[in-house]
């Protein structure tokens, strides 16, 4: 069996480092954006449409990432080694569980930080538009975004960062990153939380499946509220906070830790990110 290729550059990026790449992301971002729009493809802002330019833009810098860090694609998201079936299947009960959990507090959350900081006209439009496109809002949201962001914020930073800091501090500079690259305060402050838990998982596991598959989910089930109460992109639920909100807090925060602890204690077996 032919060994597989060891790992370049272990410890690129550090934090300051991944800001750097965000930064060069934005700029790719817009020359695909600018080479499209010479194609005669202008999207508007938030039309799901334009993750033509995103997935243009991170392939090229992935591609020059796991150049740079001589990783394959069965390395970046198998850091562990082990095969992905053998990794999921057995914490996918306690993984919908967490999912399910998360999907509670993020909703709560964002309640609160929706309140505190509003969206702008311009910024709902957006979101609106994002969010109301159908199978390609669903394509975008529920399958591309997963794997590009997945891959880039875990596979590549949070994977860096396990090299250059402790877990804790990894995993939490990795969602701070994650976060900022949301461009919005609003939705920097949800996503960064977001991040948290993701990058948890994918630290737990050693796989970057689990994390693929909660994203997708956490996506999927605020593309399906937004659908049913589309409302709520404009007003905070008025139902769920203040008050109400805490028997709902209190049943997210169960379902969280208990998915948390049961897929760590599946997850103790599982190889070291290699």
């Amino acid at each position: 069996m032919k060994a597989m290729a060891q790992e370049r550059n272990k410890k690129f990026p550090n934090f300051w480092q991944a800001i750097v790449v965000v930064i060069v992301l934005v700029f790719f971002e817009i020359l695909a954006g600018t080479l499209l729009e010479f194609a005669g493809l202008n999207f508007n802002s938030g039309d799901p449409r334009g993750s033509a330019v995103t997935v243009l833009a991170a392939g090229i810098l992935l591609s020059l990432l796991l150049a740079y860090k001589g990783l394959n694609y069965r390395q970046l998201f198998n850091p562990g080694g082990q095969e992905p079936g053998l990794t999921v299947s057995p914490i996918l009960p306690a993984l919908l569980i967490l999912c399910f959990g998360q999907f509670i507090l993020t909703w709560e959350l964002s309640n609160l930080v929706f309140r505190l900081l509003p969206m702008s006209d311009g910024q709902a439009s957006s979101m609106t538009e994002l969010l109301s496109g159908g199978l390609v809002s669903f394509v975008t949201l529920c399958l591309i975004a997963p794997f590009i962001e997945e891959m880039l914020f875990r596979g590549v930073f949070l994977r860096g960062f396990l090299n250059n800091y402790s877990p804790l501090l990894a995993i939490a500079l990795s969602s701070v990153v994650f976060g900022l690259a949301h461009y919005y305060l609003n939705h920097i402050i949800v996503a960064t939380a977001i991040g948290f838990v993701l990058g948890w998982l994918y630290y737990t596991t050693r796989s970057l499946w689990p994390s693929i598959i909660a994203h997708a989910i956490q996506n999927g089930t605020s593309l399906l509220s937004v659908e049913m109460a589309p409302e709520s992109m404009s007003e905070p639920d008025p139902v769920l906070f203040p008050v109400t909100s805490v028997p709902a807090v209190l049943f997210g925060i169960a379902a969280l830790v208990y998915g948390f602890r049961q897929i760590r204690s599946i997850s103790n077996r599982a190889p070291p990110i290699a």
